[in-house]
């Protein structure tokens, strides 16, 4: 991984008690170099995804960091969170849906994360060529496997 990458994995997975929450599968007839590529674009959330532009996780003062291992293929992005609070333009884009609720709004809170030296994420995102992903989402954790489709199965 090389050391940029892995102090980003070793992050993301401090020895932290994690708790499975469930699987969701899929199965898409597609490139898998696809997804490893659409997930080191940061602007791409905030276009398609109704929750970053809702709950005020992709705003225009974002920074999003991209570090690589030295072969170019592991990626880390990383973006924190903007100090300008919810922008007005953030509430002009299509994906922004005003009427969207949390039941428990404390799913967004920030927590410290003291085993880090640098801001708290509001994503991080670890690609670990040639199929395997990692992101955390505020204070939440999801994998992706991309599998080569066997014959149809």
């Amino acid at each position: 991984m090389g050391p940029a990458i892995l102090a980003c994995f070793d992050r993301l997975f401090s020895g932290r008690k994690l708790t499975l929450l469930g699987y969701n599968r899929q199965r898409i007839p597609g490139n898998w170099k696809l997804m490893q590529e659409n997930i080191k674009d940061p602007y791409h959330p905030g276009l398609l995804h109704t929750w970053f532009v809702t709950f005020g996780l992709w705003r225009a003062d974002n920074k999003s960091q991209l570090l690589m291992d030295a072969q170019h293929r592991h990626a880390a992005m990383i973006t924190t969170r903007g100090a300008q609070g919810k922008a007005d333009q953030v509430t002009q884009v299509v994906s922004f849906k005003e009427s969207t609720q949390l039941h428990d709004p404390r799913f967004l809170d920030i927590v410290s994360e003291p085993w880090w030296d640098g801001p708290t994420a509001v994503t991080l995102t670890l690609t670990l060529f040639p199929s395997v992903i990692f992101q955390q989402q505020v204070n939440s954790v999801s994998t992706r496997h991309m599998a080569r489709n066997h014959g149809g199965r």
